[in-house]
């Protein structure tokens, strides 16, 4: 393990989005050198709050994608945590895949969704939204509807697959999860993008999805320490690291 606070060089946010990289997609953590991003979907008030804790303690700042419906049930905890130097980002309102939702994402349908979603975790943070996560990683109409609302599509080249964990606390499944979330194989390995989720927002059954996050939130700390031991700096999606205090 390695001490809290660390490092880490502290960089603001930005204040306003890059219009060159709108409706661009990116599996490519930012910044100079060895970064990496570590970022969570589908957020829930059960588990954001102890993944915020974790991530306090080390001093590493991450990009949160948020479904808007489960946005409107914590909304201290989000202005909490962009208070704090992290980035609160759509990631549709409801989480409804192509299949299901209008038009196989349409995109006045998935622009629609992102617009909603977006001016509600503005009014909530107070902070400019400027990157979009499409549920599933589906790309049916996500750069046009990005585009439209002035964001870059962000996806992943490492998946923890968390969402497949047992409902209780296993050392096995906090393994797995630190196995998968620092297999560079498939990644930039100067640059790796983490997916890990913070909740759960699909409609699968929880025999295929579970909602239990207890093993991603015990198995972050040693994730970080594999990256902080191997010299790379955590990032934003917007290339700031560091908390602020």
């Amino acid at each position: 393990m390695f001490a809290a606070g660390g490092p880490e060089t502290t960089a603001e946010a930005a204040t306003e989005c890059s219009t060159a990289l709108a409706g661009t997609s990116t599996r490519t953590a930012p910044g100079t050198g060895k970064t990496v991003a570590l970022t969570f979907d589908d957020s829930r008030p059960e588990y954001m709050p102890a993944v915020l804790a974790v991530l306090r303690k080390y001093n590493v700042r991450a990009t949160f994608f948020n479904v808007g419906k489960y946005d409107a049930r914590m909304p201290a905890v989000l202005k909490s945590a962009a208070a704090q130097g992290h980035l609160i980002e759509p990631h549709t309102w409801n989480h409804a895949y192509p299949t299901a939702a209008n038009g196989y994402w349409a995109v006045p349908y998935l622009s629609s969704q992102i617009k909603t979603t977006a001016a509600q975790q503005r009014a909530l943070t107070g902070k400019p939204t400027c990157f979009f996560r499409p549920p599933g990683g589906h790309m049916n109409n996500v750069n046009a509807a990005a585009k439209l609302n002035n964001m870059r599509t962000v996806l992943w080249s490492v998946d923890t697959q968390d969402w497949s964990q047992p409902p209780y606390l296993s050392a096995t499944a906090q393994a797995a999860i630190l196995k998968k979330g620092t297999d560079l194989r498939y990644a930039n390995p100067s640059h790796p993008i983490v997916l890990m989720h913070a909740g759960k927002a699909s409609n699968e059954p929880e025999s295929k999805v579970s909602s239990f996050r207890g093993n991603t939130v015990a198995a972050l700390p040693k994730i970080i320490a594999w990256y902080k031991a191997r010299g790379y700096r955590f990032v934003a999606m917007d290339g700031s690291s560091g908390l602020v205090r």
